[in-house]
């Protein structure tokens, strides 16, 4: 149900028509009837004034806090209420009457906030740059968590994601739900297993292999240490190159964040000269994901997924 203002009600236009039509024509009455029927108009026109300012102001206040519904991104002061939505082609993130925030392609549910049951609940991108649910009493039943960012925006992308950028676009928060279409060269080879599930289940080689062969149903022909990725995979008819992409593998070089054998992790966000990255293993965390941002090192490639 929408909060966005409402017009006139219909009994109000019609009890003054009924008022105004009411006045007999001047053809039949003399000046004094005259002076009445203006003084009688005035108050009318007055009554509509009334009316018609108090809805002019509300307007005017809600006019930037809705001006978002249905557009792609949530600026800062910006609110949906249940039953306003952010589009963007295919994808649509609604703040839906039961209370829940929730993000589509089509009709299947990508990411939601978890809030459901909580009907009359509705969504600020704060001038703090946190985006925060609020219940019908104005209490926060969720946020992002990246307070201390003023002017941040949420967007609803192309690629099925949705993020939070600062004012200057770096990423702060996404729902990690990027969607590409498998593009693959007919080239690009399949082993057709991980060859690191044998004895590196723990590694970050694992996961990176584990995660592409979810996104693209097939298992790179890599083998070696994670440096030595991006050749490999070329060498067996995939698409490499050194420009960020979700949903891609990420191939840091030899003696990043102090690995002489490299490292590689799958990315779910880019921002400007970051990275947000999932992977095992990071500072020796072993077959523990870890979600976190990185600075590109010179010299990353990208095994992409789609294309």
């Amino acid at each position: 149900m929408s909060k966005s203002p409402h017009p006139l009600n219909d009994s109000r236009h019609t009890h003054l028509k009924r008022e105004t039509s009411a006045l007999p024509s001047r053809g039949h009455h003399g000046a004094g009837f005259r002076a009445k029927a203006a003084i009688v108009a005035g108050v009318v026109t007055k009554l509509l004034l009334m009316l018609l300012l108090p809805m002019a102001l509300i307007g005017a206040t809600t006019t930037n806090a809705l001006a978002a519904a249905g557009g792609s991104a949530l600026y800062p002061g910006e609110t949906l209420y249940d039953g306003q939505s952010l589009v963007d082609g295919q994808y649509t993130m609604s703040m839906q009457t039961d209370g829940n925030f929730v993000l589509y392609n089509g009709t299947r549910a990508l990411w939601q906030s978890g809030t459901y049951g909580r009907g009359g609940a509705w969504i600020s991108m704060q001038g703090d740059g946190n985006l925060v649910i609020y219940n019908s009493s104005n209490q926060p039943l969720w946020q992002s968590g990246t307070a201390g960012h003023g002017g941040s925006r949420l967007e609803v992308q192309s690629d099925g994601n949705a993020v939070v950028y600062t004012s200057d676009n770096q990423w702060l928060w996404a729902t990690n739900t990027a969607v590409q279409g498998n593009s693959l060269p007919s080239g690009a080879r399949d082993i057709g297993y991980n060859p690191f599930a044998a004895h590196y289940g723990n590694q970050c080689t694992y996961y990176a292999e584990e995660r592409m062969h979810s996104q693209t149903g097939r298992y790179m022909p890599v083998y070696g240490n994670a440096y030595q990725w991006a050749t490999q995979a070329a060498a067996g008819g995939w698409t490499v190159g050194t420009t960020p992409a979700t949903n891609s593998v990420a191939v840091f070089p030899a003696g990043a964040f102090g690995s002489s054998v490299g490292h590689v992790a799958w990315v779910i966000a880019v921002g400007s000269g970051t990275l947000e990255i999932q992977d095992y293993n990071w500072n020796h965390s072993g077959a523990h994901l870890t979600t976190h941002s990185v600075q590109v090192p010179r010299g990353t490639q990208f095994i992409y997924s789609d294309r």
